[in-house]
This record gives C-alpha cells, structure tokens and sequence, in this order.
C-alpha cells in the first residue's frame, strides 16, 4: 500500500480521500469501523502497483488524434477559402479589400447641364446702358457750370442745352474769372468744379475704353460696335 493511502480514507458517497485524522469528510459522510482505508481501482484503468494501464494510455492517444484532425481540417477549411497560408508562430488575417479612391468630377467635365445665361451682346448693351445714364447725369452737372463758368456760352452749343460738343468744352472752354459755386453747401471757384467733372469724365471714358474691348474679344464687328454706340447716343465720346 503506498503512502498516501495509507493517511487517508476513500469516503464510499463521494469517492474523494479524506485524511485520516478527520472523522467526517466534507459531503458529509462520518466515517466507520468498516469504511476502507481506499477504493481499489478500477481494473481496466489502472494497472497494479499504481501504473497506468495501456487502455488508458490508447484512449487518451486517440482523443489527441481527433482533436488535431479537427483543428486541422479548420485551418484548411480557412486557408481554402482566403487564400492565405498563415506562417507557424504568426497569426495573419486576410487581407481587407482596398478602399476605393474617390474620384472627383474634372471641372472641364461638367455633368451638370449648363445654365442659360446672357449672350456676348446682351452684356455689352447692359454696360453701354450704365455708361449712358451715367453720361445723362454728368450732362446735367455741367448745365449749371457752362451758365456759370464758361466765358463763351456759345462754344458749348447752348448754355441750357448743351450740344454734342460739350464734353470737349467741359476740358478745353474757357472760364470766367471771379465766379464761386456752391457745391453741397461749400463754396467753390469753377476751376475746382471743372475738375470734378472732368474726373467723372474720365471714369466714363475708361468703362467705355474696356466695353469696346471687351467686344472685340467676344467677336463683336465694327459695324455693330458703332451702331450700339449711335443707339446710346454714347458717339459723343470719340470727341473727348
């Protein structure tokens, strides 16, 4: 009998050892006179002398080998089906699908229908328009300075009606000396209000310049620009 079966008793309801010195074992169970000291093995587990016998050594052979077919068949099964053979003592996953670049719309390439818009010529007869009413309000400041200012009223066509020439008098006429305007509640000499007019002048002429270019890079011929201008009465400007 070895050593541990002899400081210990089988408990015959749960089948665990009990140390000698304990009475009762845990379930419960108090021992008696007649209680062995230990159950006697199983004949067809456990060899004499305490070895284990060679059932158990072919049933426990025999699990290892299918678990191991099972896992094997797992792995293969995964490998079929991505593709990917991973390296012993390395996990891998599959590898994830690439992310699609998103593609941004040429501006060149515009899906987009495009929209309706004014043509070349209808954008040229909208700045001649500004630059008409414009030279109308002008033509009504200088009113009040030829009458005032210029020494030769004739020479500007009309004093109260100015002819087609007074654009060119509002530079070039000569003025009396010794008259003051007033201008926005200041008082002024007609030199310094020659000079506003003039700079307002000059400012029309300039829009005037660019609308001309403007056409004739939109393809507008002569013949058309001149009868656009006669249409504004703006041909006053050629004498300016």
């Amino acid at each position: 009998m070895s050593t541990a079966a002899a400081s210990t008793w089988s408990c015959p309801q749960c089948r665990r050892r009990v140390p000698r010195r304990e009475p009762v074992c845990h379930c419960g169970y108090a021992r008696t006179a007649d209680t062995p000291a230990a159950l006697p093995a199983a004949p067809h587990l456990a060899a004499p002398d305490g070895d284990v016998g060679p059932r158990v050594v072919l049933f426990a052979a025999l699990a290892a080998a299918v678990v191991g077919g099972f896992v094997a068949a797992v792995v293969l099964q995964e490998v079929r089906r991505t593709g990917v053979e991973p390296a012993r003592g390395e996990a891998r996953y599959p590898a994830l699908p690439a992310m699609p670049e998103k593609v941004r719309p040429s501006p060149r390439r515009s899906t987009r229908p495009a929209a309706a818009g004014p043509n070349a010529a209808e954008v040229l007869e909208v700045s001649l328009r500004k630059i008409a009413a414009d030279t109308s309000v002008l033509e009504l400041s200088y009113r009040p300075f030829a009458e005032a200012c210029l020494a030769d009223a004739s020479s500007a066509g009309s004093a109260s009606v100015p002819g087609d020439n007074w654009l060119l008098s509002l530079k070039t006429a000569r003025l009396r000396a010794g008259v003051a305007l007033r201008d926005h509640g200041a008082t002024v000499d007609c030199e310094t209000v020659r000079k506003s007019l003039v700079a307002r002048a000059d400012a029309l002429k300039s829009g005037l310049a660019s609308t001309e270019t403007h056409a004739r890079t939109s393809g507008l011929l002569p013949g058309r620009w001149r009868a656009l201008l006669a249409k504004y009465q703006l041909d006053a400007w050629d004498r300016y």
